[in-house]
């Protein structure tokens, strides 16, 4: 259930907090919240070490923020996120994600749209920068560049469910060896992936995939459409891995790398691509 209690929170600093359970610097539960020229810095908590968010359909806004070196201090592996989202609508501009442990972002059950912002050496969490955890939570990106990020299934993203649209986005020199993939989204739904003015840049040669897509491993075919333009690839060795997945559409422009691997696919069979 919503509520119209509102809370904002500007220009203050939270350091070195520390919480046994749910946020390390902050809590926040079943109301609208908006936080404006905050930092966090080496806060922890196993789950959200600066902030954990559970909104039951409210919203958590962040705007022109630093979210950093959180749970730095511990070698626990159950530590899951600096920012915590649950069942909310979560929105972030202009703000700053740097070298924290666990995904910098983990989403639940949550709409989310992240604009402007920077993820910079974030590791741990599936997806070392974002992480959607269940199968209803949609994310747009625009204008926010990934670097040197690294997570246990994807450098940058790791989805459970649809990433509705990733636009005008840096993704450079991301990886590391543990790490086999830029992009991963694995769901048993329909899927529109859309990549617009993108740039992958510099990927190591540990990486398997600027993007792969597949179903759940019980689930048998996922069913995609996909739409690239004027994406960018570096690397030739990068590609679009696919597994288990029938192609219904495709639309492209101004691809570079990918054009091959698309031409073969267009009509929209089904195919198995790369082996694992």
């Amino acid at each position: 259930m919503q509520t119209t209690s509102k809370l904002v929170v500007q220009n203050c600093s939270f350091q070195r907090n520390f919480a046994t359970n749910f946020g390390g610097a902050s809590f926040f539960y079943n109301t609208t919240v908006t936080i404006i020229n905050c930092a966090f810095v080496e806060n922890f908590s196993p789950n959200g070490g600066a902030v954990h968010f559970v909104g039951h359909g409210n919203h958590l806004n962040v705007i022109q923020c630093k979210v950093q070196e959180t749970n730095i201090h511990t070698q626990n592996a159950e530590c899951d996120s600096a920012v915590k989202v649950d069942a909310a609508q979560f929105f972030t501009e202009n703000s700053i994600f740097y070298a924290n442990v666990g995904s910098a972002i983990l989403f639940m059950l949550t709409t989310a749209v992240i604009v402007n912002c920077s993820f910079c050496e974030n590791k741990g969490g599936f997806g070392g920068a974002i992480t959607t955890d269940d199968l209803k939570s949609l994310l747009e990106l625009k204008n926010t560049s990934f670097y040197g990020n690294s997570g246990v299934h994807a450098s940058n993203l790791f989805s459970y469910n649809e990433i509705t649209l990733i636009q005008n986005c840096n993704f450079q020199s991301n990886d590391v060896p543990r790490t086999l993939n830029i992009i991963v989204i694995k769901s048993r739904t329909k899927i529109t992936l859309r990549i617009c003015g993108c740039v992958f840049w510099k990927a190591q040669v540990h990486s398997k995939s600027v993007v792969l897509l597949l179903p759940m491993a019980d689930e048998g075919i996922l069913h995609a459409t996909l739409y690239f333009w004027e994406t960018f690839i570096s690397t030739k060795e990068m590609q679009l891995t696919i597994q288990n997945t029938s192609i219904e559409h495709v639309a492209t422009e101004g691809m570079v790398n990918f054009t091959q691997v698309f031409s073969q696919f267009a009509s929209g069979t089904a195919f198995g691509f790369v082996d694992f």
